[in-house]
């Protein structure tokens, strides 16, 4: 368990020295939700009005 989220941390703390325009919290959050939806924790959205 620990040594996953030091993966993580690793992971975040890479992509964030990448973008250093975008904050720290913003990258750790889009990781997050990538990887949910890799995982199928996610349901497609489905627009339910016309325009």
């Amino acid at each position: 368990m620990e040594d996953e989220e030091n993966q993580i941390k690793f992971k975040v703390t890479r992509a964030a020295a990448d973008n250093l325009d975008l904050p720290y919290e913003f990258v750790r959050e889009t990781l997050l939700a990538t990887e949910e939806v890799k995982q199928g924790m996610v349901k497609p959205y489905v627009r339910k009005t016309l325009l």
